[in-house]
C-alpha cells in the first residue's frame, strides 16, 4: 500500500515537470484580432444627376382601405375593486351652487402693508470645486455607473 506522503511528493513532482517543459511562451499576435480591419479608400463625388418628379392625377390613385372598428365588440370584464362592504342604500345627491356663498367685498387696498426689512450682501465669486467621480455600478454591465448624495461637496454627509 502507497502511504499518501509518497502519492502526494510524486503529485507534486508531476505538477513541477509538467509546468516547466517550455522555456518560452507562445508568441503573442501582434495587430491580430478576430475583427476584419477597415480599408481605406480615396473619395470621389458622383456625377450630378437630375431628378425628375413624376407627379399622378389624385383621381388615378386608389383609396386607402379602411375598416370600421367597434369598441362595443371589445371582450371585456367587469372589474372587482374589492370594497369589503356593500353600500346599505344609494348614495344621495345634493345640489351645489357657488352662487349660494355669502360674498364679501374684496379690495386689494385694504389688506394690511408691513414694510419688510431686506439686507443684501455681496456673495462675491463662487468657489469652483471638482464634483468628483463616478463609481462602478456593483453587479451592473458595463457603462453603468452611480453616486451618492454627496457627489461636490466638501466632507461627507451625515
Amino acid at each position: 500500500m502507497i502511504k499518501l506522503s509518497n502519492a502526494i511528493i510524486v503529485a507534486f513532482l508531476l505538477i513541477i515537470t509538467a509546468c516547466n517543459n517550455t522555456k518560452t511562451a507562445p508568441p503573442f499576435p501582434i495587430d491580430e484580432t478576430e475583427f476584419k480591419q477597415p480599408v481605406t479608400k480615396n473619395f470621389e463625388f458622383t456625377e450630378a444627376d437630375t431628378i425628375v418628379w413624376e407627379t399622378k392625377d389624385p383621381g388615378s390613385l386608389k383609396s386607402i382601405p379602411t375598416k370600421k372598428f367597434d369598441w362595443d365588440k371589445l371582450p371585456s370584464k367587469e372589474v372587482d375593486f374589492g370594497f369589503p362592504t356593500p353600500f346599505n342604500k344609494e348614495m344621495e345627491a345634493q345640489p351645489f351652487s357657488l352662487e349660494s356663498l355669502p360674498s364679501l367685498p374684496f379690495s386689494y387696498d385694504s389688506l394690511p402693508k408691513v414694510k419688510l426689512n431686506i439686507r443684501t450682501v455681496a456673495l462675491g465669486e463662487p468657489e469652483i470645486v471638482k464634483a468628483g467621480e463616478f463609481s462602478e455600478r456593483q453587479a451592473a454591465t458595463r457603462g453603468v455607473k452611480s453616486t451618492n448624495l454627496d457627489i461636490g461637496l466638501h466632507g461627507t454627509l451625515s
